[in-house]
Parts: C-alpha cells; structure tokens; sequence
C-alpha cells in the first residue's frame, strides 16, 4: 500500500482550479442570463411598440425622423432599465443587512455599493439597452402613418 500525502501545494492548486472552473460557471449563467433580458427586454418593447403604433404614426407625420425615434426608444428604455438597476441595488442592501449571515463577502462600501460595481452595471445596461433596442426601432421605422389612419 502506498500512501497518499496531500501537499499544501497540491490542494492549493486543485481549489485554483476549481475556483476557476466556478468563476467559468458563474461567467456563462451571467452571459445566458443577460441574453435572456435582451431578448425580454426587446419583446416587451415591441410589444409596448405595437399597441402605440398610432401615437408614432403621428409623430412620423409630424416630421420626426429615423434618429428622433431612436433617441426616444433609447432613452424609454434607459430610464426604465436605470430605475429597474436602483431597484435592485436597494434590495440588495436590504437583504444584506437582514441577513447577513448568508453573506459570502463584505462590501467594500458602507452602502453596499462599490464604485466600480456601479460603473460597470451602467455599462451593461447601456449595452443592454442597445441590444434590445434594435428590434423595436426597426419596426418604428417602418411605420407608415397613411396606413395606420387608413386602419383607424
């Protein structure tokens, strides 16, 4: 029989690896899950889109032109995905001061918000925000307002 020693160095390197293995984990959910929101997000815009198509008809007749109505999109889009972003970041706190024990880290702000954390999830929304916004802007630009008052 021979005996296995476990060496420091030997179970450093295997919780490195599988640190790794999670982080990579971790990684592709993040990823899986901001598609999901893209996609949700552009759905639920098309179809917010859809039911104001007489409100862009207008608009569209009143010389708004492709830009003008990216900028509105866009903009709609980035206020509600800002409010959505506080919202989150306020239950956050809350559950990390209700239940503390089931937290893995401490924040590095007192607030529970770290500068760069924020920096970067208002990236992520702005790219987000961009993705999403694709699909419902190409339709208001195909809107046509002859044919949505012929319709009403």
């Amino acid at each position: 029989l021979k005996a296995s020693f476990v060496t420091p160095l030997t179970s450093m390197q295997e919780m490195r690896s599988s640190f790794v293995m999670l982080a990579a984990i971790f990684a592709f959910l993040g990823l899986v899950i901001v598609v999901i929101v893209i996609v949700s997000t552009s759905s639920n815009l098309f179809i917010n889109f859809q039911n104001r198509k007489a409100d862009f008809g207008l608009m569209k007749a009143f010389g708004f032109d492709d830009r003008d109505f990216f900028v509105l999109v866009f903009l709609e889009n980035l206020f509600t995905l800002c409010i959505a972003l506080c919202c989150a970041f306020a239950v956050n706190f809350a559950l990390s001061k209700a239940f503390p024990s089931f937290m893995v880290i401490d924040f590095p702000c007192s607030l529970g918000i770290a500068p760069l954390c924020v920096f970067v999830m208002l990236i992520l929304a702005v790219i987000i925000n961009l993705a999403s916004v694709i699909r419902p802007y190409e339709y208001l630009r195909n809107v046509d307002p002859v044919n949505i008052m012929k319709e009403e």
